[in-house]
């Protein structure tokens, strides 16, 4: 086994203080990785985020009383304290993001301290998402796309707010025309002032949520309650189903019933 040695100063025990490997976690393959050598080389450990573990075992060269030796470390800057203990493994993980200095040093069984200490800068990175450029850059993301964004999100909620009153109002005009489907003298032109609405908005307003004019969506109601009607056979001839929906003319309705669905209504009535 190799040993690596560190004179840093000299006062009561000239015994080394030596370093017997590295091992550190890394993000890529998951697991801890010997970096010893680099240690040395280095003379530094960078820790990048998720990476905050570490392993560093020491052994003061007593032969003699070695067993018996106590190894004591602190991290400056994170901790001012001394953690000492009889194994010679010093384990560090979850350090915060900042600029620390681990301190080692061993003690032998009569009491006196090595004079030769281990002292290594520490590292830990900060995330990405802490650091100047990518907060400038969220900054000037959020300034830009933001009031964007506003814009668009109440550009839908009003465009979803003037679908939902198209929806109340298309079902306020069913339900009017539902009661008048009968009146063959009923006019579409009295529907305006019941629905609070002017004669051109309400032209403008039934082309755009039906596609279709006032009195095309007034022929598509009747058509489609007449086919309902003979479904559900509540009417036994084509003059009672013509009557129900406001035509007077029985030849009138089936033309435009078979026009509209491609089938004579007689045919239509027969099959229920």
């Amino acid at each position: 086994m190799k040993f690596w040695r560190f004179t840093k100063m000299s006062s009561k025990s000239e015994l080394p203080l030596n370093i017997l490997d590295f091992e550190q976690f890394s993000i890529e393959t998951n697991k801890l990785e010997n970096r010893t050598q680099q240690l040395l080389k280095n003379q530094k450990i960078t820790l990048q985020p998720g990476e905050q573990l570490l392993n560093l075992r020491v052994a003061l060269a007593d032969y003699v009383t070695g067993a018996d030796a106590k190894y004591a470390y602190r991290i400056a800057g994170f901790q001012d304290f001394w953690l000492e203990d009889r194994e010679n493994l010093v384990r560090i993980s979850g350090l915060p993001y900042g600029n620390y200095n681990l301190e080692i040093r061993g003690r032998l069984a009569n009491g006196q301290y090595s004079s030769q200490e281990i002292h290594f800068p520490i590292q830990v990175l900060k995330p990405f998402y802490l650091k100047t450029g990518f907060l400038v850059l969220s900054l000037l993301f959020l300034l830009i796309i933001g009031p964007t964004f506003y814009i668009w999100r109440n550009s839908q909620l009003k465009k979803r707010q003037l679908e939902l009153e198209g929806v109340v109002e298309e079902r306020t005009l069913e339900q009017l025309l539902d009661k008048q489907l009968a009146d063959a003298d009923f006019s579409i032109d009295n529907l305006p002032a019941q629905l609070a609405m002017s004669r051109s908005q309400f032209f403008r307003q039934m082309k755009q949520s039906a596609g279709l004019t006032p009195n095309q969506y007034l022929r598509e109601m009747r058509l489609q309650k007449a086919r309902k009607l003979m479904e559900d056979r509540q009417c036994r001839t084509l003059k009672e189903v013509g009557y129900a929906v406001g035509f007077q003319k029985v030849a009138y309705f089936s033309k435009l019933f078979k026009k509209r669905f491609g089938k004579n209504p007689s045919e239509h009535l027969s099959l229920q």
